[in-house]
């Protein structure tokens, strides 16, 4: 077995820690309590205890009550006692302060940080479940997030407890957790029906700083079969026994597969980190020419490798104009979307073409016009997820890379130009690995996954990916993506397209 105590210097490694990077603290003491006055001992009968919010949206009663509790004298109660035209009980009750829509006395909590919860329930009246999850807020308070997950539970006449973890998000800094009723009336609840919470609990998932834990490797990875380009799957052991054996196919199969992948080896280690900006993706769907809105094919441009961030559109080089790819010196990009200015449009447009189309041709009307309608033209965010595209299916950069070396490494001896050129691909396909995973879920996310100061995480990554004088490329920060909709172009973020 090896040992892997620099976690960057294999890629792999920081592809499972998208999926387990919860896992890789080590235990730790039990963490305080952060949630406030966690059994409604700090109350007066009747009205919400201290450091308690609420949502309200349709008629319920909620507060405390010393009448039924789980432990102590307390316990939290909410009873539905109304409901809106759609018959729908809307409302719910928050361990943390909170008007349901603001939360700026919330409870304090780290960004990219696991937290574990948990309480204690029972209620009578409800056929389905509710459900409890946090909700997140900025510092300030503003920008709710609802979409952190939680548990749902089915309040019944016994006391039931009830866990759960979240990780927070990197706007994410203060939270509540909600006790949400969205349901149907005699559906799914009936008119008063109650249920109450004691000995909530939320904390830190284990001790702050805990020491990272080695990941353990087996020494070779398992090769289960490859796909051979007349569309048979080959198992590795058959491939090698025919390789060895000097079958004509597999060994002209394996020896084009090595020339070919050449090209991408040979590509410097600052070109596989060009092909990731920090910005999150937009434009895989509202992306047109601003001269062609009718090309709605899901790939209206070309797109090569040896100029990944170049758009060509082939009517606008069949028609001659001088900018026949985007962005353009006229329809610039900085990576945030192309809104052309009236003047640009106005000069680059003309009445005929506003009469083909039936857009203006005076000035942008702020629309894209292409299969949907999008707010801005997103051509590096549709370059971007052209680069995710071809990295791993047309031109499968990543596949090809990988297949060099394993074909390299295992079919030919130590020391021969194949087995060198194999031990140059898999570096080429670690620098994409993680630096795809860096631009997805951003540099400070994984830097806490792994439990690596700032510096060591920084000397780590920047050993991976070095420049022709063999010194490592220049640090490039990534925040991560947000959350959005890749269709519409809308960003959780973004208060004008909500």
């Amino acid at each position: 077995m090896m040992r892997v105590t620099s976690v960057l210097s294999i890629a792999l490694v920081v592809v499972i820690l998208v999926f387990v990077s919860s896992g890789l603290a080590a235990d730790a003491p039990k963490a305080p309590n952060i949630a406030p006055n966690p059994g409604a001992e700090k109350a007066v009968a009747g009205k919400l205890p201290e450091g308690w919010g609420r949502y309200h949206n349709t008629p319920a009663d909620m507060g405390v009550t010393d009448k039924v509790f789980h432990s102590g004298k307390n316990s939290v109660f909410l009873k539905v006692t109304g409901f809106g035209d759609d018959g729908v009980a809307c409302t719910g009750v928050a361990a943390g302060q909170t008007d349901g829509y603001n939360g700026p006395a919330a409870i304090p909590v780290k960004p990219y940080t696991k937290y574990n919860f948990s309480f204690y329930i029972k209620g009578k009246g409800f056929t389905r479940k509710i459900s409890v999850k946090p909700w997140g807020f900025k510092a300030d308070g503003s920008g709710r997030d609802r979409d952190i997950p939680g548990v749902s539970v089915l309040p019944t006449d016994k006391w039931t407890r009830y866990a759960g973890s979240f990780t927070t998000k990197g706007q994410t800094e203060r939270v509540v957790l909600m006790f949400f009723v969205y349901s149907k009336k005699d559906r799914d609840v009936a008119a008063g029906a109650t249920f109450y919470v004691d000995d909530v609990s939320l904390s830190v998932a284990g001790a702050v700083g805990a020491a990272p834990r080695d990941i353990v490797l087996p020494d070779k990875m398992t090769l289960a079969a490859m796909w051979a380009p007349d569309d048979k799957l080959y198992m590795w052991a058959d491939i090698e026994k025919k390789f060895k054996a000097g079958d004509p196919y597999v060994r002209g199969w394996v020896s084009r597969r090595m020339k070919s992948v050449k090209q991408y080896a040979d590509k410097p280690d600052s070109y596989y980190i060009s092909l990731f900006r920090p910005e999150s993706p937009f434009g895989r769907s509202t992306i047109a020419c601003p001269f062609h809105p009718e090309g709605l094919g899901w790939m209206p441009f070309e797109w090569s490798p040896d100029r990944p961030w170049r758009l060509v559109c082939p009517k606008c080089r069949k028609e001659g104009r001088k900018y026949y790819y985007f962005p353009n010196k006229l329809y610039p990009d900085d990576g945030k979307g192309c809104r052309p200015t009236d003047e640009v449009w106005r000069k680059t447009h003309t009445l005929e073409w506003s009469k083909k189309y039936s857009i203006p041709w005076e000035k942008w009307d702020g629309g894209t016009h292409a299969g949907v309608n999008g707010y801005a033209y997103f051509f590096l965010g549709y370059a971007q997820f052209r680069i995710f595209f071809e990295l791993n299916w047309r031109h499968n950069i990543l596949g090809n890379l990988s297949q060099g070396y394993v074909f390299g490494s295992r079919l030919y001896p130590a020391g021969s130009e194949e087995a060198k050129l194999a031990a140059v691909c898999a570096h080429k396909a670690k620098i994409i690995m993680v630096t795809m995973t860096r631009a997805i879920m951003g540099d400070a996310y994984l830097q806490g996954a792994l439990g690596m100061s700032e510096q060591d995480y920084r000397n780590a990554v920047q050993s991976l990916a070095k420049g022709p004088d063999g010194k490592p490329l220049p640090w490039k920060d990534y925040p991560g993506y947000e959350k959005r909709d890749v269709i519409s172009d809308h960003s959780h973020s973004d208060p004008k397209h909500p």
